[in-house]
């Protein structure tokens, strides 16, 4: 046989692939080198295009900022794979959660969050994804149709009037449509003195009870 030599090698697989690995690499040592600066120069491009695609404003940095700047709530929301998403290498942005208390602020999962939150906070985070939908509708002219259905429920003070300014801002947008429905009273004075709705374009309902007479 007239590689015997190398049944020796072949009790430790593992060894002899490296074995052959090395011996490769030693022969074509320039090809290897070359190689590596090539590796080196496109891993050096590859982190500035991706700190380049971080420092991009994307839609969802808009909406972000403006739910942070809006509503008052405990917590602040970060992008987290922004950079990421704008090289197509993830379709979905995911946000990252900064808790805030006396203590200082820390990173929370969104499992834990919503668990500690009151209803009003829940329902504010919730109202971000509305506020990205409203975003791409603005900016592409889509004449939009929007059913808002006790929307301020369970709000405090505060964010219940930031809402109130978003639909006058909604209102003011010349392709969109609100019809705003609520139970709440207030709120729908509220409406009416900051003139989202003109008082024309106010209805009341109201429940009769029907008397049978016999």
């Amino acid at each position: 046989m007239s590689n015997s030599g190398v049944l020796p090698h072949l009790l430790n697989p593992i060894t002899f692939k490296q074995d052959v690995w090395r011996s490769y690499l030693k022969t074509h040592f320039a090809l290897y080198e070359e190689f590596m600066k090539t590796f080196d120069l496109v891993e050096k491009r590859k982190e500035e295009i991706e700190a380049e695609a971080g420092r991009e404003r994307t839609k969802w940095d808009d909406v972000i900022t403006e739910f942070n700047d809006r509503f008052i709530v405990p917590f602040k929301l970060v992008p987290k794979n922004k950079a990421a998403v704008v090289l197509k290498d993830e379709p979905i942005l995911s946000l990252g959660f900064i808790f805030r208390d006396p203590d200082g602020e820390k990173d929370v999962e969104q499992s834990a969050l919503l668990g500690g939150l009151s209803q009003g906070e829940k329902k504010a985070y919730y109202i971000l994804n509305i506020i990205f939908d409203v975003t791409v509708r603005k900016e592409a002219a889509t004449e939009t149709l929007f059913i808002v259905d006790d929307v301020a429920d369970s709000f405090d003070y505060r964010n219940k009037y930031a809402i109130i300014e978003y639909l006058k801002e909604m209102a003011s947008v010349p392709f969109f449509r609100l019809v705003i429905l609520t139970h709440n009273f207030d709120f729908f004075r509220t409406l009416m003195s900051r003139e989202v709705v003109p008082y024309g374009h106010c209805l009341m309902a109201y429940k009769q009870t029907q008397v049978c007479r016999s």
